[in-house]
């Protein structure tokens, strides 16, 4: 287990992202981030957060259910990682609803600053 801020400050990202406000997480980067939400981007953080704030303004409204979110280290090096699982439920301009489950891995670099996240999203069953 690692310190359970890291698994918070994950949490407060996702609330940052469904009240559209991606600039007041400016902070939790590191200068360099790769994501993989599906895609994969690796590259400045402006450049990551430009992207990121593309993706949300497809959306009138996000709103996330966080259902865990746990702090871990990895004992053989080190890293220190959050994973968050939750349901993400979406509207469109058109005001399209559809949700998603989500499982991310975040790994931290040694300022503590997010320098890499992976998403996995799976539709729910209907």
């Amino acid at each position: 287990m690692a310190d359970p801020a890291m698994g918070q400050k994950v949490a407060e990202l996702w609330k940052m992202y469904d009240e559209n406000d991606m600039d007041a997480s400016k902070g939790y980067f590191a200068d360099t981030v790769t994501m993989w939400i599906p895609t994969a981007m690796t590259g400045p953080r402006d450049s990551i957060l430009a992207w990121v704030k593309q993706g949300r303004s497809m959306q009138t409204k996000v709103s996330s259910s966080v259902r865990s979110a746990v702090s871990l280290r990895d004992k053989d090096n080190g890293e220190t990682w959050a994973v968050i699982w939750e349901q993400e439920v979406d509207t469109d301009a058109t005001g399209k609803v559809d949700s998603f489950y989500l499982h991310e891995a975040w790994q931290f670099d040694k300022d503590m600053k997010v320098n890499f996240m992976i998403q996995y999203v799976n539709k729910p069953a209907r």
